[in-house]
C-alpha cells in the first residue's frame, strides 16, 4: 500500500515538471524575440529581424531532423538486428533492459533522437550570421599566396564547412553509441559466457 501511494503521487510529477520546464522555456524564448525585434523595429530594419528569423528556424529544422534521423535509424537497425536467442547465464537486469526496450521501442528511439536533435538544432541556430554571411557571400578578388583560393573562401564558406563537419562527426559519433548501447541491451553484444535459449 505504501509503494502504490508512492508510485501514485509519483505519477503525475514528472509530467507536470516536464510541462513546466516547457512553458518557462518558451516564455524565455519569446521574451528573448520579442526583444529583438522591438530592437530591429527601433533602428529601422524590421525585415533583418525577419530574415535572421528565418534562417534560424530553418536551420533548426534542418539539423535537427537531420541528426534524430541519423540517431533514429541507427537505433531501429540495431534492433531490428538483435539476436533472434536469448544468452542465459547472463545478468538477470540486461533481461530486464531487453523486456523493457522491446516493450517501449518506439519510446527508447524517440527519446535520445529528439533531444540529440534539439541539441543539433540549438547549435545550428548559434551559428546562423555565419550561415548568413555564406548566404550573402561576395568575391574579394584576390586570392592567398598558398592555395590560389580566394580571400573570400576563409571568410564565408571555411566555417560553414567547419560547421559541417563537426555536425557529422557528431552525429555519426552519437549514432554509433546509441546502436552501442541498443545492441549490449538485446544481446547482440556479448557480456559473459552463456548459452543461448529461444525467444518465447
Amino acid at each position: 500500500m505504501n509503494v502504490s501511494s508512492r508510485v501514485s503521487r509519483r505519477g503525475p510529477l514528472v509530467p507536470t515538471i516536464l510541462v513546466l520546464a516547457g512553458l518557462v522555456t518558451a516564455f524565455v524564448i519569446f521574451s528573448e524575440l520579442w526583444t529583438t525585434k522591438l530592437w530591429f523595429d527601433s533602428v529601422g530594419y524590421p525585415q533583418v529581424f525577419g530574415t535572421q528569423l528565418l534562417a534560424q528556424v530553418l536551420l533548426f529544422g534542418g539539423f535537427f531532423l537531420l541528426m534524430a534521423a541519423i540517431v533514429g535509424v541507427n537505433m531501429w537497425i540495431a534492433f531490428w538486428l538483435r539476436p533472434t536467442a536469448r544468452r542465459t547465464g547472463q545478468s538477470a537486469i540486461l533481461d530486464r533492459y531487453r523486456d523493457l526496450l522491446e516493450a517501449n521501442i518506439w519510446l527508447a528511439i524517440l527519446v535520445p533522437s529528439l533531444f540529440l536533435g534539439l541539441v543539433a538544432g540549438a547549435s545550428a541556430v548559434s551559428h546562423s550570421l555565419e550561415y548568413l554571411a555564406w548566404w550573402n557571400r561576395s568575391s574579394f578578388g584576390s586570392a592567398d599566396p598558398f592555395f590560389g583560393l580566394d580571400v573570400g573562401f576563409y571568410v564565408f564558406e571555411y566555417p560553414i564547412w567547419q560547421d559541417v563537419l563537426s555536425f557529422l562527426m557528431g552525429a555519426v559519433f552519437f549514432a554509433l553509441l546509441a546502436a552501442a548501447a541498443v545492441h549490449f541491451a538485446v544481446g547482440g553484444i556479448a557480456s559473459g559466457r552463456g548459452t543461448a535459449s529461444s525467444r518465447g
